[in-house]
């Protein structure tokens, strides 16, 4: 890792890195009932962290108050709270299992109830990997392009890799219609793989990138990221889940002890100069 200071810049030459970049979000993905609501309230308040920290929750139904999937009566006592403190909480909802395949088969009643209770941005999980047993996604490209046309308050988040071609190919190739769409390179799809290539995003459509990222690897992420071109104008984001996790009690947990050790290493690299935040 190179040594950060006061003059740093981001690595390689003019012509294929940046001096700095936009940093538009990092995601910390798997909050679940073993956390603290008041916790993740009050890192939230620290140090403008609202503006750029964002809390993924996954939403699996079957497995719902278990490790890594929020419980809907923590989901609504979190945006409640947060609402009542005045807290603008950036929430993302990661949809697995029968929740991805709703929405891939045109239906929209869960997104709206998302969205009445402050979800912004809205992430299509549709891997096996997932519990989502679809076997023709190619068929499943135009209901889902019509949920996303009929929800423009929401971004909508496709996973680009292998098993999801069939989605975002199609969907690519009509981005023109699609302007709440953005994209996440993640080929590890929740395993924790750490991300081993940075691809450029598509032209006018913003882009994340996921995969084993954690504590002991975000600042080489961000520094690399310096390197990737063409990047949007609002910055990339970076998603991680695996990484989070713990063991208390001989219980999983989600650790916001990790968290803050990331957003140590994001305000480091902030104070560099390698990345502005919101």
């Amino acid at each position: 890792m190179s040594n950060l200071n006061n003059s740093v810049t981001c690595g390689g030459d003019s012509s294929t890195s940046n001096d700095s970049y936009n940093l538009f979000a990092v995601g910390f993905c798997g909050i679940d009932d073993t956390v603290q609501i008041d916790e993740i309230i009050q890192l939230s308040k620290e140090e403008n962290c609202e503006k750029y920290v964002e809390w993924g929750v996954l939403f699996r139904p079957e497995k719902a108050g278990e490790p890594r999937f929020a419980s809907a009566e923590y989901v609504k006592s979190l945006t409640e709270k947060a609402k009542s403190q005045g807290i603008n909480l950036r929430l993302a909802a990661h949809l697995c299992s029968t929740r991805c395949e709703e929405v891939l088969n045109g239906k929209k009643e869960f997104i709206q109830e998302l969205a009445q209770l402050g979800f912004k941005r809205v992430q299509v999980n549709a891997t096996k990997a997932n519990n989502v047993n679809i076997e023709d996604l190619k068929a499943c490209v135009e209901p889902l392009k019509s949920v996303i046309k009929e929800s423009p308050n929401i971004e909508w988040i496709i996973q680009k890799n292998e098993e999801t071609k069939p989605i975002w190919e199609e969907l690519l190739s009509q981005s023109n219609e699609l302007s709440n769409m953005s994209i996440l390179f993640d080929d590890s799809v929740g395993r924790g793989i750490e991300i081993s290539s940075f691809p450029e995003p598509f032209a006018d459509i913003p882009a994340g990138y996921a995969g084993g990222i954690g504590p002991n690897n975000i600042e080489k992420v961000l520094e690399r990221l310096c390197q990737v071109k063409n990047l949007p104008a609002r910055g990339p984001w970076i998603d991680m889940e695996s990484s989070l996790r713990d063991t208390a009690s001989n219980k999983d947990v989600f650790s916001l002890t990790r968290a803050k050790e990331c957003i140590i290493h994001v305000k480091k690299l902030a104070k560099a100069g390698v990345l502005t935040l919101p």
